[in-house]
C-alpha cells in the first residue's frame, strides 16, 4: 500500500493543487493529512485524487464543524488526534502535535505519523517503529514544501520536495 503524508497546508492552496494533480494518473491508495489545512475550502481539493483518506484536526483548523462535513463530502474522515488506525494489517498513531512517545506509542504500532514542526523527519524509533513528518506542503518557516510517500510493502518511506 502506498499513501501519501502531507501535513501543514496552511490555506496554500496552489501547492494543495500541484501536489494532487502531480497524483492524478498515479494515484496513491489513501491519503493522510496530518494538520492545519486550515480552511474547509481546501477539502474539495485535497479530495481530487478522489480515494479514501484522513485529516487530522490540527491547531490552526477553523471550522472543525463544516471542515467536518466537507472531509465526509470528499472520501476523508476528518478525527481529532491522537488517532490509532489500522490499514492492511499495518497499525498507525497519528497526530499533529507531537506526543510525548515514551507514554503514547507504544509496542505494536508500525508507524507515527505527525506534523506541527514543519520539520521534515523519516526515522526509526523505539520497537523499530517507523516516526514519520512529512514536513510542511504549505512551505512556512523552512521555505520548503514537502512531503512524504510510504510503503508499507517495503516499510519504508521517503521525503519529497514538491
Amino acid at each position: 500500500m502506498k499513501i501519501l503524508i502531507i501535513s501543514d497546508t496552511h490555506d496554500n492552496m496552489e501547492n494543495l493543487e500541484l501536489l494532487m494533480n502531480k497524483y492524478l494518473n498515479r494515484k496513491p491508495d489513501y491519503i493522510i493529512h496530518l494538520g492545519d489545512i486550515d480552511s474547509p475550502f481546501m477539502i474539495p481539493i485535497l479530495g481530487k485524487l478522489n480515494i479514501e483518506g484522513l485529516l487530522i484536526k490540527g491547531n490552526n483548523d477553523g471550522d472543525t464543524d463544516y471542515l467536518g462535513v466537507k472531509c465526509f463530502e470528499n472520501n476523508i474522515k476528518f478525527v481529532c488526534p491522537p488517532y490509532h488506525l489500522e490499514l492492511e494489517g499495518k497499525k498507525f498513531l497519528l497526530t499533529h502535535k507531537p506526543l510525548d512517545e515514551k507514554k503514547f506509542v507504544k509496542k505494536g504500532i508500525d508507524y507515527y505519523l505527525f506534523g506541527h514542526t514543519h520539520i521534515s523527519v523519516i526515522e526509526r524509533g523505539e520497537n523499530d517503529i517507523l516516526r514519520i513528518n512529512p514536513g510542511t506542503l504549505g512551505g512556512h518557516l523552512t521555505g520548503k514544501c514537502t512531503y512524504a510517500i510510504l510503503d508499507t510493502e517495503l516499510n519504508s518511506a521517503k521525503i519529497y520536495n514538491l
